[in-house]
């Protein structure tokens, strides 16, 4: 029998059906997983690798990801057997005679793990005796448990693995003002020539910093937008430098498609990949697709491989990130995002200079630096108790809210999430149903009726001049519900979709609503309702970092 110290032995025999040897191997696997390398991962059994992009430059990806980048490759049969025959010694036993001896003797030979044996272990999904990944980090991050997790390799409690080499700071056990004060500083310093329009548009960068530390261990988390009126702003540049931060390298990019099946395989290969952020870039238009706004609001995203009958149930707990030109966010979308817009206000905006010459390299530089001070923020935040700030209304994302939002406005900087007006301003979904909404009332008050009097009001006999406000109905039914063959007439099915899919939502300081009980013909009746005001906030873009000098401003 042969020994081995450093590896386990698996004796091959006629004898030993297959599955039994695929039992004696997971056996072994489930002692040795870190060295073998192999995690589960929706559904999948996969190990980490280094990206290679293809060596032809006429191969365009689907998702541009530099070379070195941490993603997740499906394990292979052929994969399979050359790591298991790397940390685990496989041989067969042969019957020789020797020289004097009258009978034959067993010795063994060393091979390789049988290719049937790395099938049956492939096939027996949910059986694999390795951990379960919940994805890959490159930085430390704060966990909920008040520990920072900053060792390399697979922390058991999180499902993280932490990739890196990197030297990282010690953060205090217990940041005072004025180092929170600081931190705060450091964060906002590389970014501070940026023109955004309103503190709030700067805390969204705040944001996507700490969003992107923290995002493996967040069920959902609302995508963060780089808008600004026109190109060479520096939008793409604040994208990258979060893949910076995050990872050491820009972050995987691809170009938003407004075909949904096209999204829908973007998404799919960024989320296999274990792509820790993505960046839909140089978006002009309209964003509406109902495949991003799924991922970004489930923990678990699914859907079929190309080419395969597999649908795989893929974490969502990557950042996702749109950069581009007056971006307008429609559909289900606006609920789902929170906007950095800044605005140069000149022609050429690639003409202005900066003190800082190189951000890409200066955050680089300042990486150790900048991730310390978004974990000093939140264990600062931690360690006061996790305040929730006063009045504060909650987004769609609960434990963003606790676990970003919060510290965040703790800090002293204005609220993120109020970038909300912004977004709903540009949303022409929304405008098209504000002019609705407004005409509507105008016309009718809060009257109830049933929608083919609405149509009937706006559409007068022809021997009867419609007036003003007749007009502005017609317009505004036109825009949202007018007939596709026929674009003067109003359509009643189209009009009738479009007010229950905006039943109940409150648009510019109205409603739209059934009205109790059900009018005559059988028909809902619906009425315009008034509903109170929201308030925005100002920003004073030149006071924000004295606010954090060592001895002003702070948490609240």
């Amino acid at each position: 029998m042969p020994e081995s110290a450093d590896r386990p032995n698996v004796i091959l025999s006629p004898e030993k059906m297959t599955y039994e040897v695929a039992d004696e191997v997971m056996a072994h696997m489930a002692v040795r997983y870190r060295a073998l390398g192999f995690y589960e991962f929706g559904g999948r059994l996969i190990r980490i690798a280094e990206y290679t992009p293809p060596p032809s430059a006429a191969v365009q990806p689907l998702i541009r990801r530099e070379r070195g980048a941490i993603i997740l490759v499906t394990a292979t049969p052929a994969m399979l057997v050359d790591r298991l025959t790397r940390e685990i010694k496989f041989f067969l036993p042969m019957m020789v005679k020797k020289a004097g001896l009258a009978e034959k003797q067993s010795e063994f030979k060393p091979v390789d793990c049988p290719f049937k044996v790395a099938l049956a272990i492939l096939s027996r999904v949910g059986e694999w005796p390795v951990p379960t990944l919940r994805g890959t980090i490159e930085a430390p991050v704060f966990c909920g448990d008040g520990r920072i997790l900053s060792r390399p390799g697979f922390d058991e409690a999180t499902g993280l693995l932490l990739n890196s080499a990197v030297r990282w700071l010690s953060v205090p056990e217990a940041p005072s003002r004025s180092e929170v004060n600081t931190a705060v500083r450091t964060i906002i310093e590389p970014f501070r020539q940026f023109p955004y329009i309103k503190e709030a548009h700067l805390a969204v960068h705040v944001s996507a910093i700490l969003t992107g530390i923290e995002r493996r261990l967040l069920p959902a988390a609302p995508c963060h937008v780089y808008d600004a009126p026109l190109q060479s702003s520096g939008k793409s540049l604040q994208a990258e430098c979060i893949g910076l931060i995050m990872s050491g390298r820009a972050p995987a990019s691809t170009p938003y498609s407004a075909d949904e099946e096209e999204m829908r395989k973007k998404l799919t290969s960024t989320l296999l990949a274990g792509d820790a952020v993505c960046v839909f870039d140089n978006i002009t238009g309209w964003v509406k697709s109902a495949a991003l706004a799924m991922a970004l609001t489930q923990s678990m995203y699914g859907d079929r491989l190309l080419g395969t009958n597999s649908q795989p149930k893929l974490p969502t707990n990557a950042l996702f990130l749109l950069t581009g030109n007056n971006i307008q966010l429609v559909g289900d979308m606006p609920s789902r995002a929170v906007i950095a817009r800044i605005d140069p206000q000149t022609e050429y905006p690639q003409g202005r200079t900066f003190k800082i010459a190189d951000l890409r390299d200066h955050v680089l530089q300042q990486r150790p630096q900048l991730v310390g001070a978004a974990i000093t923020i939140l264990r600062a935040f931690y360690k006061a108790g996790r305040p929730m700030p006063p009045n504060f209304a909650a987004s769609r994302y609960g434990e963003w809210d606790r676990t970003i939002r919060a510290p965040i406005i703790w800090t002293g900087l204005s609220d993120p999430y109020t970038t909300q007006d912004t977004i709903n301003v540009s949303d022409p979904e929304r405008s098209a149903a504000a002019a609705l909404f407004a005409a509507w009332h105008s016309n009718f008050g809060e009257r109830a009726l049933r929608l083919a009097e609405v149509i009937a009001e706006a559409e007068p006999p022809k021997d009867h001049e419609p007036d003003e406000m007749q007009k502005q109905l017609k317009a505004a039914l036109l825009e949202v519900a007018g007939e596709k063959d026929d674009p003067g007439k109003v359509s009643l099915r189209r009009l009738s979709a479009w007010a229950r899919e905006h039943c109940d939502r409150i648009i510019e300081h109205r409603c739209l609503r059934k009205a109790p009980g059900v009018a005559h013909g059988g028909s809902i009746a619906w009425k315009i309702t008034e509903a109170p005001a929201d308030t925005l906030f100002d920003y004073a873009a030149d006071e924000t970092l004295n606010r954090f000098s060592e001895n002003g401003g702070g948490p609240a």
